[in-house]
């Protein structure tokens, strides 16, 4: 599959000022937010005007995303990258495809490639609003890879099933090999076969 200009109601579509604050979602976003049971914390009359740094989980994160938003300005040109957004049951491929739009707004259109199974559930729970779990672990928000407490090495989520469901408390960042992975102009990405 490679990345199409082709639009789906299925995408989840934010559109952001030149200051990153939320000033249209589509149709998508309020599929999405239904489907988590947020349709009411997430309506758009409850976002827009809300600045996207809310909406995202980790300050890291949130460096990263702005650098993005700041290179699709600058370039004046659609930038796009794979990354995971896994739910407890699921691996779920997705893209995101950053078009720039007049006085600097940005468009941020986040689309399912693919998903699959997991075997069996993992929940990955916010360490600061989960006390009760034990340690925390490092979760990359583009890869989903976790680095275990006093580990080195970042793993794949799925590497981390065991017979039983699991819980892990989680603090969200972008893990090494995401953060040298360069955004590539829309026209020119391909999409990587994934196992």
């Amino acid at each position: 599959m490679t990345p199409t200009d082709q639009t789906s109601a299925e995408d989840i579509v934010v559109i952001v000022n030149a200051e990153n604050a939320i000033i249209e979602v589509a149709e998508g976003w309020t599929t999405a937010a239904k489907r988590q049971g947020a349709d009411a914390q997430l309506a758009p009359e409850q976002v827009k005007g809300l600045d996207l740094a809310d909406y995202i989980g980790s300050e890291v994160t949130c460096v990263y995303y702005e650098a993005a938003l700041k290179l699709c300005r600058m370039k004046n040109t659609a930038i796009c990258r794979e990354y995971r957004c896994d739910s407890p049951t699921h691996k779920r491929f997705m893209q995101v495809i950053l078009t720039p739009k007049a006085e600097g707004c940005v468009e941020m259109r986040h689309r399912l490639l693919h998903e699959s199974p997991f075997k069996q559930r993992l929940d990955l729970r916010f360490a600061d609003r989960e006390p009760k779990l034990k340690g925390f672990h490092l979760r990359c928000s583009l890869c989903n890879s976790i680095k275990l407490e006093n580990q080195s090495e970042w793993l794949a989520p799925e590497s981390l099933l065991t017979d039983q469901p699991q819980k892990l408390a989680v603090i969200h960042g972008v893990c090494p090999n995401c953060e040298a992975t360069h955004w590539r102009s829309f026209s020119l990405v391909k999409h990587s076969a994934h196992k």
